[in-house]
């Protein structure tokens, strides 16, 4: 549902580990906030919400998003958002979170996809992404195999829109209910206590209907309350 009651704060500098800058604005009474690691980054998508108010965009009520973007998202296939989201988590996520976001990532990008011929092994997908969406020196060179199964994953990736599938995101919570092994996976493990929630927020929140912005950490309603 879309509302035009949207008003927008100041950006607020938040100081912890690393320093981000956050968007902050209200649709119908209700409070979003997105957060960057620069002030011109965040500057720049105040600036892009600010002018879709202005040309009279409704902003959708569940997302925070003005029409223009809720459209965009919907377009954007899986695979291409969770690079993103891995780029844009890359700089302010310690070694470990790094770990958790790439290796939960290589599980959930192969579920969200069409039946398009020529599909290479799971081993070989699961190396090609595991490379792909590694930064810099972290990466490393794609074989001829894992090249393959990266054009297959780029052609065959479901668009973003698909997670308003109930079927698409129960295929993606299977993927991380068990591990490779056959053991208890991150969100049986998470359950249970025995691990921390997974490093992963971006893909997650558009399974549950709240969209990621590309080029950005985090986004959605503030946990603490604020926005």
């Amino acid at each position: 549902m879309n509302s035009y009651d949207v008003r927008f704060w100041q950006i607020e500098t938040r100081k912890g580990k690393t320093i981000t800058y956050r968007v902050r604005w209200l649709v119908a009474g209700r409070k979003f906030g997105d957060s960057f690691t620069t002030k011109e980054l965040a500057e720049s998508y105040r600036t892009k919400l600010r002018a879709a108010a202005r040309r009279g965009e409704g902003f959708d009520a569940e997302t925070g998003l003005p029409e223009s973007m809720v459209r965009t998202l919907r377009d954007v296939s899986f695979y291409e958002h969770c690079a993103e989201f891995a780029a844009a988590t890359w700089a302010v996520s310690a070694a470990k979170t790094r770990v958790s976001v790439i290796e939960t990532l290589t599980r959930v990008v192969p579920v969200v996809v069409t039946d398009l011929k020529g599909a290479p092994e799971a081993t070989v997908l699961r190396s090609a992404l595991r490379k792909k969406l590694n930064q810099g020196k972290h990466g490393g060179e794609l074989d001829e195999d894992e090249a393959r199964a990266i054009s297959w994953i780029t052609r065959a990736s479901r668009p973003v829109g698909s997670l308003a599938d109930p079927a698409v995101v129960c295929d993606i919570l299977d993927a991380l209910t068990v591990n490779l092994n056959s053991k208890p996976g991150v969100l049986l493990a998470a359950a249970a206590g025995h691990a921390p929630r997974p490093g992963l927020r971006g893909p997650q929140e558009e399974a549950r209907g709240q969209p990621a912005v590309q080029g950005q950490p985090a986004r959605g309603m503030d946990p603490a309350g604020g926005p």
